[in-house]
């Protein structure tokens, strides 16, 4: 952990404008990219809209973290 990551003890992930993320106004692209310039490898917490499918979407909301992660 350097300097910069050591007192984020989480990140959490919000979809404004959207219900999934991906889908709203934030550019989940910049955000990961600083998140890696800073080393940050721990938590992200999902802050997302309540669906119909609670377990679809939680399925949709974690592969595309993963993917934008991987």
């Amino acid at each position: 952990m350097n300097s910069q990551t050591e007192h984020i003890a989480a990140v959490h992930a919000k979809a404004p404008g959207g219900i999934y993320l991906g889908e709203g106004d934030l550019d989940f692209e910049a955000v990961a990219e600083a998140l890696r310039g800073i080393g940050y490898d721990d938590y992200i917490i999902l802050e997302t809209r309540a669906t119909d499918n609670p377990a679809e979407a939680a399925s949709k909301n974690l592969a595309f973290l993963k993917k934008l992660f991987a």
